[in-house]
């Protein structure tokens, strides 16, 4: 039983310098100059020596990267910090950031400067006017689709045909 603050203090040194971070058991092989391991959760992990003498040596890499994650100065402690960063629980689906056009579908197109001839038949929709040069605006969906400026119809916004790259 604790009976005083000091007491408490203690128990929670000597409790802290037991437990640590969790970290996950990781069985290290090592291939070539290379230690690698699979975590419980089947993360692959490696470790790759950059060079004798150097601070920050060991690289190490999660997932077959082709660039280590993290950098440790030494073997020990590349392996100490994988297998805590593999006993972190994974982050909630809920918290996860679902990459999504920050734009929406009906933003308006940006018009265009060209020096190229619009075409001269009707639209479609049966209007006789001059089509409007027009590009997608940035990070819109049409824009990821194609970025390059087009022909668009004044009346009914239907695409009237690809304006020639040098002419814009």
């Amino acid at each position: 039983m604790i009976r005083s603050k000091s007491e408490l203090a203690d128990h929670n040194d000597r409790a802290s310098a037991m437990t640590g971070p969790a970290r996950s058991i990781l069985n290290w092989s090592e291939s070539n100059g290379a230690w690698s391991a699979v975590g419980p959760t089947g993360t692959h992990w490696e470790i790759h020596d950059n060079g004798v003498g150097r601070a920050g040596r060991f690289g190490i890499i999660v997932e077959h990267w082709d660039r280590p994650d993290w950098w440790a100065d030494s073997l020990e402690a590349a392996k100490a910090l994988a297998a805590e960063i593999d006993a972190r629980p994974p982050i909630p689906e809920s918290e996860q950031i679902v990459d999504q056009p920050l734009m929406p579908e009906d933003t308006p197109d940006v018009p265009v400067q060209t020096t190229a001839a619009p075409p001269t038949e009707r639209c479609e929709c049966g209007s006789g006017e001059p089509p409007l040069s027009v590009k997608p605006a940035p990070g819109t969906p049409a824009f990821w689709d194609d970025p390059a400026p087009f022909w668009k119809c004044p009346t009914c916004g239907t695409y009237r045909g690809e304006i020639e790259r040098d002419l814009y």
